[in-house]
C-alpha cells in the first residue's frame, strides 16, 4: 500500500492541468451580430412617408431642424440636429446616400454623435425599408448595423438603441398630429416606450 501511494504521489503532479480559460473578448462574430432594429407603422401612404424620408423639407417635419439630402448614390445625406453649431458639431454630417429604390428602400452611413470622436470618425450602416401596410398605412423598418465592439463603440451602440424610438415616434408624430415644431418639440416618451421600452427611457432621461 506505502509503495502504491507513492507512486500516486509521484504521478498527480505530472497530470495536466485543468486548461485556463482565456479571458472573453470581443470576435468578428459579435460584431456582425450587432444591429438595431425597430419595426413600427405610420399612418400614412408609403410615398408621403418616403417623402419624409428622402426631401429636406420632409426630413424637417420630423427628424431635425436643418437637413440636406441628394438623392443619388453618394449623395450627401446630413441631418443638423443644432444648426447653430460649428461644422462637426451639428449632427449627423458627412453621410452619403448609398442606395435608393423609390417608396421601398432607403440606405446610407450613418455616424456617431460629435461627443464619440472616435467612433464618429468611422460610418455605421442605416437601412430605412417601407412596404404597404392595410389600406392607407406605413409599414416602416429601421435597422442600422456595422457596429464595433468595445470602448466607445458598446456607448455609440447604447445611444442608438435609444435614439431611433425617438426617430421613429417622431415621424409617427408628424402624419398623426403635424410636423413637429422644432421651438417647442412635443413630448414623445410615450410612443417613444411603446416602442423600446426601458431603453427609450434611459435614453430619454440622458438627454435632459
Amino acid at each position: 500500500m506505502s509503495q502504491l501511494l507513492a507512486l500516486v504521489s509521484f504521478l498527480v503532479p505530472l497530470l495536466p492541468a485543468e486548461p485556463s480559460q482565456p479571458p472573453s473578448v470581443p470576435t468578428a462574430a459579435d460584431s456582425a451580430a450587432r444591429q438595431i432594429r425597430y419595426e413600427f407603422t405610420v399612418a400614412a401612404s408609403p410615398g408621403a412617408v418616403w417623402g419624409a424620408w428622402t426631401t429636406p423639407a420632409g426630413l424637417r417635419s420630423f427628424f431635425a431642424p436643418a437637413a440636406v439630402i441628394e438623392l443619388e448614390t453618394f449623395g450627401r445625406f446630413d441631418i443638423h440636429f443644432d444648426p447653430n453649431a460649428p461644422p462637426g458639431k451639428r449632427g449627423a454630417e458627412g453621410n452619403v446616400v448609398l442606395g435608393v429604390d423609390p417608396e421601398r428602400m432607403l440606405t446610407a452611413t450613418w455616424d456617431a454623435p460629435p461627443e464619440y470622436p472616435a467612433v464618429r470618425a468611422q460610418r455605421t450602416f442605416l437601412e430605412i425599408r417601407l412596404a404597404p401596410e392595410g389600406t392607407s398605412g406605413t409599414r416602416v423598418v429601421i435597422t442600422q448595423s456595422g457596429f464595433g465592439t468595445g470602448g466607445e463603440w458598446d456607448e455609440v451602440y447604447r445611444y442608438f438603441e435609444g435614439a431611433w424610438t425617438w426617430v421613429a415616434a417622431a415621424l409617427q408624430y408628424r402624419f398623426e398630429v403635424g410636423p413637429i415644431d422644432w421651438t417647442r418639440p412635443p413630448d414623445l416618451l410615450p410612443r417613444m416606450k411603446a416602442l423600446g421600452g426601458a431603453v427609450a427611457e434611459r435614453w430619454a432621461s440622458r438627454k435632459q
